[in-house]
């Protein structure tokens, strides 16, 4: 089963992490967010019982993060310490669906860390 969950706190620093599905295949879990990326979700409840709804952008940021930077090692460790020096030797442009894995977690009845925000 695959899990598709992301992060939907905007209160600044914090971590609130809300399921949006649960799928047999990795790619149907693709295909759920990029057929529809902005979501709709009950982000809590007001004093009067009724939901509060949120919405969510699983491509919010990728415009700005899609490019992926290729990078290779210069000079030998040895004569460095544990640095070594890193130059950029190309780059490349990450398609939507190698984006969006990111919010897909594998899961196979084991317990598994989802993730978290500590102070």
């Amino acid at each position: 089963m695959f899990l598709v969950i992301a992060d939907t706190y905007t209160g600044g620093y914090g971590t609130e992490l809300t399921l949006f599905g649960v799928f047999p295949t990795e790619k149907e879990a693709v295909n759920f967010i990029l057929n529809e990326p902005v979501k709709k979700f009950c982000s809590g409840f007001y004093p009067n019982g009724e939901e509060d709804f949120g919405t969510f952008d699983f491509l919010k940021y990728y415009e700005s993060e899609k490019t992926r930077y290729i990078y290779e090692s210069q000079g030998s460790p040895k004569n460095l310490g544990s640095r070594t020096p890193m130059i950029p030797t190309g780059q490349r442009t990450m398609p939507k669906e190698e984006y969006v894995l990111r919010y897909i977690k594998e899961f196979n009845d084991k317990p598994i860390y989802l993730g978290g925000y500590c102070e």
